[in-house]
């Protein structure tokens, strides 16, 4: 995470309760209690943040507005503060509220994933109560043993074409772009096994290196069970930002054992629909978000022209986890367990472009072979 020097730097361990002290201060945040910090430093100087431990990591509530008495005010837009020990790994909002989810910096990463160092874990079980996963994201191996004709064991078959995308460097380091998954093509007559994911997950490559499709990569001390290698040139497109890549036929044997998902086919996405999302967000291992902050099924909450007048309600607007990395992720339907979305962003709701819309656009790209 970048340093922000306009943001002042809070401490989460034990001391001394300093709400104004004008500089960077320590902080206490007792597991049980939500402690109030006045910023003074900022676009938001002023405005009050709630800091509370969560699972691990710490939460920082910020109020989007205040009532001055004789109106309203809205909060600036700010960067999120330090807290020292922590890094910053996204935002939620619910209602007036966005909350800042925050992870401890000895979370490392390494070539397998992303491990807290400091607990002994032989069997990972810790992993389920550790960001990126909670309540609104569980970590998919736990739904492993599920009955197979269950909600939960139906979502863990389906979220298996779904992996993250990484960038091997040439001295063999990898980097994490986001997540992907593989699709059957919607198009008649083309057996052709695409995999789908952002544009702007793509454009973070960054140098010679070699992107690969990791799937089944649900251990983090452990390597993935397949690797796709996403090579030539992909159909994308920023506006609609997606990137499409062919399974080369080398690799489309283990890409059909995965069992790519379908898409949805036009006009089958609705307000108030179930979905689920398989993703890698920050780089770690899968996990799948069904449910919302309220423990209720996830779900389309409305539609929006975001992506411009040309493409009118083609948003949908859902309240699926969202953090960096989830982006490229599907948007399963949880009647169907058809893929109707692609996930880009989003803060607090995230946000997604139809499906069929992406098919569309990219068909000219994909029939030239571009």
């Amino acid at each position: 995470m970048n340093t922000i020097s306009s943001s002042p730097v809070l401490d989460a361990s034990p001391a001394t309760f300093n709400p104004r002290h004008p500089s960077p201060e320590t902080i206490a945040v007792p597991d049980a209690l939500t402690r109030r910090y006045t910023l003074a430093q900022g676009p938001d100087a002023g405005w009050d943040i709630y800091i509370r431990k969560d699972h691990g990591g710490v939460k920082v509530d910020k109020p989007l507005w205040r009532n001055l008495g004789f109106g309203r005010e809205n909060r600036p837009s700010a960067p999120p503060p330090i807290i020292a020990g922590y890094e910053y790994r996204g935002e939620t909002t619910r209602g007036d509220v966005s909350t800042l989810i925050y992870a401890p910096a000895d979370m490392q990463t390494t070539v397998s994933g992303t491990s807290p160092n400091s607990i002994e874990n032989p069997n990972d079980d810790a992993w389920a109560n550790h960001f990126p996963f909670g309540p609104t994201n569980t970590l998919a191996r736990t739904l492993r043993s599920s009955p197979a004709q269950s909600p939960e064991g139906s979502m863990y078959a389906h979220a298996q074409p779904v992996g993250a995308v990484v960038e091997i460097k040439p001295d063999g380091q990898v980097k994490h772009l986001g997540t992907g998954f593989l699709a059957y093509s919607p198009y008649d007559g083309d057996s052709t096994i695409y995999v789908v994911t952002n544009d702007h997950v793509i454009s973070t490559s960054d140098g010679p290196g070699r992107r690969e499709l990791w799937l089944g990569y649900e251990n983090p001390n452990a390597p993935p069970k397949e690797r796709i290698e996403l090579s030539g040139r992909p159909a994308e497109s920023a506006g609609l930002d997606y990137a499409i890549f062919r399974v080369r036929e080398a690799d489309k044997a283990k890409a059909l054992s995965f069992n790519p998902l379908k898409p949805g086919p036009p006009g089958t996405a609705f307000v108030g629909d179930d979905i689920y999302m398989p993703n890698h967000a920050s780089g770690s291992v899968k996990g799948i978000s069904y449910r919302d902050g309220s423990g209720k099924n996830a779900k389309i909450l409305k539609t929006t022209s975001d992506l411009g007048s040309r493409y009118p309600h083609q948003v949908l607007m859902h309240n699926a986890f969202n953090s960096p990395g989830t982006s490229g992720s599907p948007i399963i339907d949880r009647r169907s367990n058809k893929v109707i979305a692609l996930n880009f962003g989003g803060i607090g709701l995230g946000r997604a472009v139809n499906l069929s819309t992406v098919w569309s656009d990219a068909r000219p790209q994909l029939q030239r072979g571009t």
